[in-house]
């Protein structure tokens, strides 16, 4: 009777935190794992439906799929706010047995936080501190060897940018250190394979401050026990190598500060990656790769500070015939740092985080593959957005922003948001 009388009414709701407090005195507003919103107060507080009290304080409500969906508008799923100093990066992993993480770079504070997802809270909570100078990105590696390893980049120490990246395994407990691996300012650790083998590659950015100086960056092989140098592939001032594996063709998408990116190609003759074409698009972090109804795509985000007019993020889509990547759009997403794509329930999207735009608070666009093109569909707010990533735990869709700084303030919140799970779905 609860239920029919809700049914009979527009829906609105208070609005509610999820997750502020690990003992639960906020009120929750969140889906359950059948779609159904689950509604509970705070100790003392009210929940209001059209202005009437529907619970009390012990009491839980659910509320139908379609009763949070045909309101206006669709409220959005709860969120997680997470305290970061400088974020540059979020990495999602599952180790079977042992739950799901999330590997937090926080640059400003030395560390890689890995938190993982507590199951009675709903929320992300630390599991572990990595002590890293610098760190600039987080990869989960995973050689099939059985193990877990997380690949760290490690940018500078206070005085110098020759310092040593990391390689973590996960020793059933806990993670710790398993190889150092030189670098100079890493910006990215990256993981692809060639045939059977298995590769990392460590970006190195830059000898100095703005040293536009070309330099190497590394290319190594696991032997199954180590990391070994296997090869390198230069540039200036590079942010990101983003492996393409597309058949028996395997190419590097090299993102450049301060000149066009390019992309090199396995030459397996030679076993050396060479240049294979000069792309559009300079300065954002990140390039992101995916297929798309069996083609390989691109997205290329531009932070141009030098640039009189703001850069578009360029998506470029691989010719199979020609082998060359060609532009397929130029999306309205400038000044951006990164990107993700992810697929939700057979359709494609793309998160663009937006770096700066009159301040660094801005509304990032997610847009959406409708059959033809990306057109935007919602937005996302980031404060200096520096990473998208996504992630499903248990049919629970997550978008993480990782959020670099505010101006000069570095200590700003990152976020986690859930998808709503409505036939036209937000975060």
């Amino acid at each position: 009777m609860f239920l029919l009388l809700l049914a009979a009414l527009p829906l609105t709701l208070t609005s509610c935190a999820w997750g502020d407090d690990a003992d639960n005195t906020r009120a929750f507003v969140g889906t359950n794992g059948d779609g159904d919103l689950v509604v509970r107060p705070a100790a003392g507080q009210r929940v209001l439906v059209n202005g009437i009290d529907v619970l009390q304080a012990t009491m839980h409500a659910r509320l139908t799929h379609d009763l949070l969906c045909n309101s206006d508008p669709a409220p959005r799923a709860p969120r997680q706010l997470i305290p970061t100093n400088g974020a540059t990066d979020f990495e999602y992993f599952e180790i079977p047995g042992r739950g799901h993480f999330l590997a937090l770079s926080s640059s400003r504070e030395d560390a890689v936080v890995v938190m993982t997802l507590s199951e009675l809270l709903g929320t992300f909570v630390t599991f572990q501190v990595l002590s890293v100078l610098h760190p600039r990105d987080a990869e989960y590696i995973n050689f099939g060897d059985g193990d877990h390893y997380l690949g760290v980049a490690s940018y500078r120490n206070s005085t110098d940018r020759h310092v040593n990246s990391k390689l973590f395994r996960f020793n059933g407990t806990a993670f710790e250190e398993y190889q150092d691996l030189p670098s100079i300012a890493a910006e990215k650790v990256k993981q692809f394979a060639i045939d059977d083998d298995q590769f990392v590659v460590v970006v190195n950015h830059e000898q100095e401050a703005d040293d536009a100086t070309v330099i190497d960056s590394t290319v190594y092989r696991w032997n199954g026990t180590r990391l070994l140098p296997f090869t390198t592939v230069s540039g200036s001032l590079v942010y990101d190598a983003e492996p393409i594996v597309d058949g028996d063709n395997v190419y590097l998408v090299l993102v450049q500060q301060e000149t066009d990116s390019y992309v090199v190609k396995y030459n397996r003759t030679s076993r050396t990656f060479d240049h294979h074409q000069t792309l559009v698009g300079r300065s954002g972090e990140d390039a992101e790769s995916w297929t798309m109804d069996g083609e390989v795509y691109v997205a290329l985000p531009s932070y141009d500070t030098s640039a009189t007019v703001a850069q578009n993020t360029i998506v470029y889509k691989l010719d199979s015939t020609s082998g060359l990547f060609e532009v397929f759009q130029s999306l309205p997403a400038p000044d951006a740092e990164a990107a993700e794509h992810f697929v939700i329930d057979g359709q494609h999207y793309l998160a663009v985080a937006l770096f700066f735009s009159v301040s660094n608070v801005v509304e990032s666009p997610i847009f959406h593959y409708n059959g033809t093109s990306f057109v935007q569909h919602q937005t996302y707010q980031t404060s200096g957005g520096h990473d998208f990533e996504f992630f499903e735990v248990n049919g629970i869709r997550y978008l993480a922003a990782a959020n670099f700084r505010n101006m000069a303030v570095f200590e700003v919140n990152s976020e986690i948001r859930r998808w709503n799970n409505c036939p036209d779905g937000l975060f």
